[in-house]
Parts: C-alpha cells; structure tokens; sequence
C-alpha cells in the first residue's frame, strides 16, 4: 500500500471518528430537549398514552428504542457527572446507555474513568463495573475517537 493510500485510509477514519462525535453530541442536545419537554408534558394531550409512544411517531423510531432515549434522557437528569461528560462528548451514547442501566450518583464517577476501557459497552460491563475487553486481533488503538478526539 502506497504512503498516499495510508494517508487516505486515516483521513478517512478521522473523518468517521468525527463525524460519530458530532452525531453523539447531538444525540445529547436531543436527549436534554427531550427530558424537557417531558417535564413540562409537551406530550400531553396529542393523544399518545406515553411520551415513548409520542416520541415513536415523531421521529419515527421504534418503542423499544423510544423507551430507551426516554430512559436515558431521564437518568441523565439524575447523574449529572454523566451528563457533562456526555454533553462534552468525552463518553459516546453507546457507553452513556450502559452506563445509565446501572450508576448511582454515588458511582457514576467510577463508571465514567472505568468507560474509557470499555470497547463495545454493554449492560453486563455496566453493572459488573468491569473494564476488560476484547478486540479482533490488529485492532488496537482503532476504537472509536481514539487519537484524534480524545473520547472514552
């Protein structure tokens, strides 16, 4: 492979890298929009049992899915370490998900410095508190964000 075709390859990857920062940093200006917007029951009276199901027609997502932004955007509230960290793009949603399914205010610090060792989050990660992972062989370092944005 020609120096060229390598320096294309890595723009290219900087270019995904960034481009899922933004998208996540987005997702949280649209989690804390929705948290809002579900405080003060901008839902209510459109018909729909739940804003779940508001938020499923809206966006045109699926329930499980709607349930889950709704879920997350109501934990964000509460762990507010997350939320900055999120809202600073230094935890993807993918983590920030995990992370929600388990953290307290008294622990979402530790799951926060513990995220950073997470390469695919899951819930079982999550309540475990476990940082171990595993990556294909040749893949270290090509996590998502790893040198050019500073993420966890």
């Amino acid at each position: 492979m020609t120096r060229e075709q390598l320096d294309h390859r890595a723009m290219i990857a900087s270019q995904i890298a960034g481009l899922s920062l933004r998208i996540d940093l987005a997702k949280h200006t649209l989690l804390t929009y929705l948290r809002e917007f579900d405080t003060h029951d901008g839902w209510a009276g459109t018909g729909f049992l739940s804003i779940a199901a508001w938020l499923a027609w809206r966006i045109d997502i699926g329930m499980v899915a709607a349930r889950d932004y709704v879920r997350v955007a109501k934990a964000l509230g509460e762990l507010r370490l997350v939320d900055a960290a999120f809202a600073a793009g230094k935890l993807s949603y993918s983590k920030v998900r995990a992370i929600t399914r388990a953290a307290t205010l008294e622990t979402e610090q530790d799951f926060i410095d513990r995220a950073s060792g997470w390469a695919v989050p899951s819930s079982a990660h999550a309540k475990r508190g476990s940082s171990s992972r595993s990556e294909p062989a040749g893949s270290a370092g090509c996590e998502r964000g790893s040198k050019t944005s500073g993420r966890a």
